[in-house]
């Protein structure tokens, strides 16, 4: 039952497809107000629902999102086509939305959908709609149930019929062919099922399909039930080959492990049978696909009791039964009975009266029927001498092997009614079974022999070929050979001989050579070692140099700024002596200028770059220097805006007077008696070229000043300073007094010592 039950579940599966539906009926929406806005015609509009409809609930997955998308956009089509009577879109809206809510495991709602799609269908309608809509409703039905697998059938007979007229020549019509050749096969109808598989597998060559390991599966699997067990084996191992050529481990995998193993069972290759199934269980379990992962356990369980491994059969069989849903009444059914038969083939039979107990309220609770359970059933009702019930169960696997055609299940129920009839006393009934289950044992031999010995002959048959074909090539060959030698074997042997000396003459010269280059490799490699001996010690004796430059650099700098800081100390001691205003102001601008100076020193013996230093921290120190040294807080904002800058240490000396010139201007003479007092400072490089202006919004200066020409020490200090640095000096007066500063940034590694100012 275990290889039925797989086939309808693997059947369900591949059933799972598109299908589309319409209304007149209370599953009919509201027509959304929004969707009158699309500016295209009415059939436009529900074609293009439709597809937005397919195409979210035929994406790989099912998430909640897509599907949800896929009912909005099958009942916006539904109402559309309900409201314009457009009865194949509507169809097709039904069976659109029976599928998504089936794949939102909302079988109720869609299977409403399916039916009134059903409905709708005119007489004798040849359509894809209907095609459609018929094998959406079969997937409804359980194939797993006799009755319901005819109702399944004949639905989807129907929708294969109407694909021959509406779309030969198709791969829908080769996927439908081969989803009911698989139904046939389920239902044990293998004469139709082959030829329909047949039928599938021609049309797919046709259109080019490669990708074929599922229809050989099948076809396989049908030829091999019929009786046809060598050519449904070639078909299943083309499969397995094609799967591993495509790399192919998904399920599909699985199921073609699957299908060998229980080919190879029937013809009793036991061992080949457990290696299959245990790979078709472990590429379920690494597909996650836990139902057919439970359902192969059953099965794995079967041939390990069948070979005597009683203790793998009960670990795997147990583990499984842990995962089983309480709802799957037949992989329990499975699974116990493999238990029920491990234990009583090893004589536990307390075990095996449990295990028999909740098989019994299984079988007769849930109605399931065509079961190997009714054999370990009888083994077990035997070992506990319970005659009369075993002869009942027998019975029942008399239904069972009539429906199969098992010859194995045949001779195991000729083997009971021995067992039975000889505890009963019946000696000639019980004779007469025994005499059958010999010959039917011996029909089984002979069946594997003929088929053994027709392999046999194929290989031996292709062997010889391939030998004659081999001694023939050889003998041509040496025939060849044989006259080549007789012409020229005098030639030969002289070649051989010059050939000969000249390889020792020429093995000597390459010796030589070999030597000299060994010897001049060896000489190059000491002069490198000491060359590079060499350049290590003058590196690390001009590291040591540079080390002590930069200190002896940073040094200077530090005295630098040290004595500066002295002279602009005594300038400041020597403020206290002094009265005149005018001198005051002329030692604090050269106390100012002389900060300015000192900055530039501190900042390169604080840091390692020697060489330049950053031109906004630099001038925001200057500018706050000189808002504290004025007591300008509170009174005149400060306002600076600098770019990423780094400046030479000869333009940053010229730079720095020029800012403190300029800030010291405006903070002295900008302002008057305005309250909104501000000295911004804005300095930005473009395509290295810096710009620094620096500007107030004061008075400006008077009319009749003119710049040029001007005498001021602040002034001619910036105009010379801008000389020094090659800068263009522009100032203008306009609401406020503007100095603006371009020059180009200097290469720091290219620049000579300071100039003087």
């Amino acid at each position: 039952m275990n290889k039925l039950f797989f086939k309808i579940f693997i059947l369900v599966l591949l059933l799972s497809h598109p299908a589309f539906s319409k209304s007149n009926s209370p599953l009919l929406p509201d027509i959304p107000s929004g969707i009158k806005k699309i500016d295209l015609g009415d059939t436009a509009k529900i074609n293009a629902l439709l597809r937005l409809a397919s195409t979210y609930v035929n994406k790989p997955g099912e998430q909640a999102d897509d599907l949800s998308n896929a009912i909005n956009y099958g009942n916006q089509a539904l109402s559309l086509s309900h409201q314009y009577h457009f009865l194949p879109q509507e169809i097709a809206a039904y069976s659109l939305l029976s599928q998504s809510y089936r794949e939102k495991k909302d079988i109720v709602a869609g299977r409403k959908y399916a039916e009134q799609g059903v409905k709708l269908l005119p007489k004798n309608s040849t359509t894809i709609e209907a095609a459609d809509v018929l094998a959406e409703l079969s997937t409804y039905y359980d194939a797993t149930n006799a009755d319901s697998l005819i109702i399944k059938i004949n639905y989807f007979t129907k929708s294969v019929g109407i694909l021959r007229k509406v779309a030969p020549r198709t791969k829908k019509l080769a996927d439908g062919l081969k989803f009911l050749g698989d139904l046939k096969n389920s239902r044990y109808d293998l004469k139709e099922a082959v030829s329909l598989l047949n039928e599938s597998l021609a049309l797919y060559q046709l259109l080019g399909v490669k990708q074929l390991q599922d229809i050989y599966d099948l076809l396989g699997d049908a030829l091999t039930s019929s009786g046809n067990t060598v050519e449904g084996l070639s078909y299943q191992l083309k499969a397995l080959k094609t799967a591993e050529m495509f790399k192919d481990t998904s399920q599909m995998i699985s199921t073609i492990y699957y299908r060998l193993a229980f080919t190879y069972n029937s013809i009793n290759q036991d061992n080949r049978t457990a290696e299959y199934m245990d790979k078709a269980s472990y590429y379920a379990l690494k597909n996650r696909n836990n139902n057919d992962w439970i359902m192969i356990s059953g099965s794995l369980g079967t041939i390990y009791n069948k070979l005597g491994r009683y203790r793998e059969a009960v670990k795997t069989c147990e583990e499984a039964l842990i995962k089983c849903p309480t709802t799957d009444y037949q992989n329990q059914t499975n699974l116990i009975t493999n238990l029920l038969f491990a234990a009583t083939a090893t004589k536990k039979l307390d075990k095996a009266s449990g295990y028999y107990n909740r098989l019994k309220q299984l079988t007769d609770a849930h109605n399931i029927e065509l079961s190997p359970t009714d054999a370990a059933m009888i083994e077990y009702l035997i070992a506990m001498k319970q005659f009369p019930e075993a002869e009942l169960q027998v019975e029942k696997f008399i239904k069972y092997a009539a429906v199969t055609q098992s010859l194995i299940s045949k001779q195991k129920i000729e083997h009971y009614q021995f067992q039975v009839d000889s505890a009963r006393g019946n000696f000639l009934s019980a004779i007469s079974h025994q005499e059958n289950a010999h010959l039917l044992r011996d029909s089984m031999l002979s069946r594997n022999y003929n088929k053994q010995i027709g392999r046999m002959q194929m290989t031996f048959d292709l062997q010889k070929k391939d030998q004659e074909i081999a001694f023939k090539a050889k003998h041509i060959d040496l025939l060849t050979h044989q006259n080549q030698l007789q012409n020229s074997a005098l030639h030969s042997q002289k070649m051989i001989r010059n050939l000969f000396i000249a390889s020792v003459l020429l093995l000597m010269a390459l010796l030589a050579v070999l030597y000299n280059r060994y010897k001049l490799k060896h000489q190059a490699n000491n002069d490198l070692q000491e060359q590079q001996e060499e350049i290590n010690t003058q590196n690390e004796y001009l590291r040591q140099l540079v080390d002590e430059r930069e200190w002896l650099l940073k040094e200077v700098h530090h005295r630098v700024k040290n004595n500066l800081q002295i002279v602009i100390s005594l300038l400041n001691s020597q403020l206290s002596n002094i009265k005149d205003v005018v001198a005051i102001d002329v030692i604090r601008d050269s106390q100012n200028r002389m900060r300015s100076i000192s900055l530039i020193h501190q900042k390169l013996y604080q840091f390692d770059n020697l060489a330049t230093i950053d031109a906004g921290d630099y001038i925001r120190e200057i500018a706050l220097y000189l808002q504290d040294s004025f007591d300008t807080f509170g009174h005149i904002k400060l306002r600076v805006d600098v770019a990423p800058v780094r400046l030479d240490v000869s333009q940053a000396v010229p730079i720095g007077l020029i800012l403190n010139e300029a800030i010291t201007n405006s903070i002295k003479y900008a302002f008057a008696d305005q309250t909104d007092k501000q000295v911004s400072i804005n300095l930005t490089s473009t395509d290295n070229h810096v710009r620094l202006m620096i500007s107030d919004n004061g008075k400006g200066l008077s009319p009749e000043i003119d710049i040029k020409q001007s005498k001021s020490l602040g002034m001619q200090l910036m105009t010379g300073l801008s000389r020094q640095i090659r800068a263009q000096l522009k100032i203008t007066s306009n609401n406020g007094l503007t100095i603006e500063l371009e020059w180009q940034q200097a290469d720091p590694f290219h620049t000579s010592t300071h100039r003087g100012v």
